[in-house]
């Protein structure tokens, strides 16, 4: 009862302190958590499950994603509640225009030197296929949207939506926005197991199953995974997780992150689909908080791989890219000309962000 009554307290008051790990502007550790993220996705658009699947087990490019919005969740939410105890404020402008100015310009960079490959490879390809990327509505059921060099844009398109309406909730409340939170977690979540194994009302019934699809659609293409990063840095805010102590066991959290992507595996023996992925989400929530500020051997692991992550994310989609563009031996040096001279343009944008003026969450 005496736990209860100080749970309650703690959600019940407001946030008015910063906690110590979590005073810092930049979380190296999280740097390399996001290096092994696209490691997964990097590896899964590769093929290895070609080499995989003899061995009875595959990695999911979904895993990697998982843990990037994870990350987005903590991260947003933790330089939010900084601002808002800092200033007693939140200010949507400078919030909006620090998002802008991080994903717009290289993203839209992204989809321009699509649209001149598009034109000196003829790929055949209307502008209303770009559209979907350009107002990142990639994650939307929407047909015309679809193009096979943008359906990587889904995953920002989802990012930039929670950006857009999550920030307003939490100047509201902080404690409105965990209720906010933890109900859509819990309502997607269960909704979306009804759906899948066709538990409850008879699915002739349409209100039923069409909020059972919406839930499906918002825990995979939706702000689910976003919601549950968010819970872990509120939740860090007032204190009611606290992991202090275990920072320093390096075999706690190494085991804990194995038992993540076991979880997650199709082949694990307890695998069901929704469920083990939320309880990855859960884990990794608990990895990020075991990560900051720790001096173990992970964390200094996580510290080398965000040397790396930059350079594998600049060149994700140019690693996918040779395997869709048409063999033609005329135009083989141009078109390569083109694509060395817009790789360094992209590499030159990354090193003055994330080198010159200093990585940030």
């Amino acid at each position: 009862m005496r736990y209860l009554s100080s749970l309650t307290l703690k959600l019940r008051q407001e946030i008015d302190t910063v906690p110590e790990y979590l005073s810092g502007s930049y979380f190296s550790e999280l740097a390399g958590l996001r290096g092994i993220a696209i490691i997964f996705v990097l590896l899964y658009h590769l093929g290895i499950n070609h080499f995989l699947r003899r061995y009875n087990c595959w990695i999911l490019g979904r895993l990697g994603v998982d843990i990037f919005f994870v990350l987005s969740g903590f991260l947003i939410t933790t330089i939010l509640l900084k601002e808002k105890v800092k200033t007693n404020r939140i200010s949507l402008s400078k919030f909006y225009i620090r998002r802008a100015l991080r994903i717009i310009p290289v993203a839209y960079l992204y989809l321009f030197t699509i649209i001149i490959l598009n034109y000196l490879f003829n790929f055949n390809l209307g502008f209303q296929s770009f559209i979907g990327g350009f107002l990142y509505m990639k994650n939307l059921p929407i047909n015309s949207f679809n193009n096979k060099f943008t359906d990587h844009f889904w995953s920002l398109s989802v990012e930039e939506q929670f950006y857009l309406f999550f920030p307003f909730i939490l100047l509201i409340s902080t404690n409105k926005t965990i209720v906010i939170a933890l109900f859509s977690v819990i309502f997607i979540l269960i909704f979306s197991l009804l759906g899948y194994h066709h538990i409850g009302l008879p699915f002739t019934n349409k209100l039923y199953n069409l909020i059972c699809k919406i839930c499906m659609f918002l825990f995979w293409e939706g702000p689910f995974t976003l919601f549950i990063g968010s819970l872990f840095a509120i939740l860090s805010f007032k204190n009611i997780i606290n992991l202090e102590r275990y920072k320093n066991n390096s075999i706690f959290t190494l085991l804990l992150f194995i038992l993540a992507i076991a979880v997650h595996s199709k082949t694990f023996y307890f695998y069901t689909q929704y469920l083990s992925e939320f309880i990855f989400d859960i884990i990794i929530g608990f990895i990020i908080l075991l990560s900051i500020g720790a001096r173990n051997v992970f964390s200094k692991f996580l510290n080398y791989k965000q040397v790396c992550y930059y350079k594998y994310y600049n060149n994700f989609e140019f690693i996918k890219m040779p395997r869709r563009l048409p063999v033609r031996p005329a135009k083989v040096f141009g078109n390569f000309f083109v694509l060395v001279v817009l790789s360094i343009m992209a590499l030159i944008y990354y090193t003055y962000t994330f080198i010159v003026w200093g990585p940030r969450a």
